[in-house]
């Protein structure tokens, strides 16, 4: 019983998550499992039936405002907003269904690729900045970061509600600037490509 004791000390001294992190290692392992199974189904093919049934139901109009939604899905999944996880997790999947329907028709596939190159940039390059961004400048006001509890709660150095008001304001006023600026870039896309 003695070794087992010390199995369970070492355990719990090098392994052991603590139990306010558990909820944030279990979201992303949530989130990893349905990026798996998405996967999974595009490999036996149930996600290629499922694209064309609504190719046949949903309007060619869709498969082109389906363009500028998966932008729009990714900086809501993996942006720094305070949302809730089971919010975000509804995002990813969404996410990954306008990814699976990103159909264009011959008259839209410049514009489908240039929306499919800036996508790229999005999760690679923009997302993880804006992320780096707001988890620097949280740091910097003592709030604490996303991962802890996703909703913007203040940490313990006793910042006022004021503070986490304003917080949450300028988190909108950065998401409503990202989207502005997406739009920007698809709007001079979109002119480049039906001129």
């Amino acid at each position: 019983m003695g070794r087992f004791k010390r199995l369970r000390a070492y355990w719990d001294r090098e392994w052991k998550i603590p139990r306010p992190d558990l909820d944030s290692v279990l979201f992303f392992f949530t989130i990893n499992m349905v990026f798996l199974l998405w996967i999974g189904l595009s490999v036996f093919g149930v996600e290629a039936k499922a694209v064309k049934a609504a190719q046949g139901s949903l309007p060619e109009s869709f498969f082109f405002a389906n363009l500028f939604l998966a932008p729009l899905l990714g900086a809501l999944a993996a942006g720094p907003l305070p949302i809730g996880r089971l919010l975000r997790l509804t995002f990813f999947v969404l996410l990954l269904c306008s990814g699976s329907l990103f159909i264009v028709t011959r008259q839209h596939q410049a514009a489908g690729l240039l929306m499919l190159g800036f996508i790229y940039l999005e999760a690679f390059w923009i997302v993880p900045r804006w992320n780096r961004w707001a988890g620097r400048k949280n740091a910097r006001e003592g709030i604490r970061g996303l991962g802890e509890d996703c909703d913007g709660n203040l940490g313990a150095r006793g910042k006022t509600e004021g503070s986490a008001k304003a917080d949450r304001g300028s988190r909108i006023r950065d998401f409503a600037l990202y989207i502005l600026i997406a739009c920007v870039i698809v709007t001079f896309i979109l002119i480049h490509v039906l001129r």
